[in-house]
């Protein structure tokens, strides 16, 4: 069963409109492989969650989540704008999927090293206004035992953003 009908089967009533941005997002991408659109789809899908895990995004956020798409995918910079686009217009159906569809469907696409890469991003954007807040670093937890990784992998992940972490700003007297 392809990822497509994996996400039309499951809970449909709920998760319709989920399923018409990811298919968009398909749709945006005529020339792409199924596996290349899979993979940006749940990219898209992931990093939805963790910039509207607060409910809200920013739009240092979206810029955050343009550069991703360019960067680990390989989309010209009218592309990642477009299913940037849409993935922000519809953010709240984006986040509202559970992850583990888009996790699990990564970690089957994705070697290691490039689930990795993943994480770095998603710590990226939600470190893109300055601040990563205890409920995205946790997101971010919970992403990466779907992406069947460590915690040495989100450690890791995580340092590269330690600056930003909300919870280890001590304010000065």
């Amino acid at each position: 069963m392809g990822f497509w009908e994996l996400l039309k089967n499951r809970n449909i009533e709920k998760k319709s409109k989920s399923n018409d941005v990811l298919e968009k997002i398909s749709q945006a991408l005529p020339d792409a492989s199924e596996n290349e659109k899979i993979i940006i789809a749940c990219l898209a899908g992931l990093m939805a969650r963790v910039a509207y895990v607060d409910f809200h995004y920013s739009n240092d956020e979206l810029h955050s989540m343009q550069q991703i798409i360019t960067t680990l995918t390989g989309l010209n910079d009218l592309q990642a704008q477009t299913v940037i686009s849409i993935a922000s217009q519809q953010i709240k159906e984006l986040a509202g999927l559970d992850h583990h569809i888009y996790a699990h469907t990564l970690s089957e696409l994705m070697s290691e090293q490039q689930r990795y890469g993943v994480l770095e991003a998603l710590f990226y954007i939600a470190g893109s206004d300055d601040c990563v807040m205890e409920n995205e670093s946790e997101e971010i937890r919970l992403i990466t035992k779907g992406l069947n990784l460590t915690s040495k992998h989100f450690l890791s992940a995580r340092a590269t953003v330690w600056k930003k972490i909300k919870a280890l700003n001590i304010n000065k007297f």
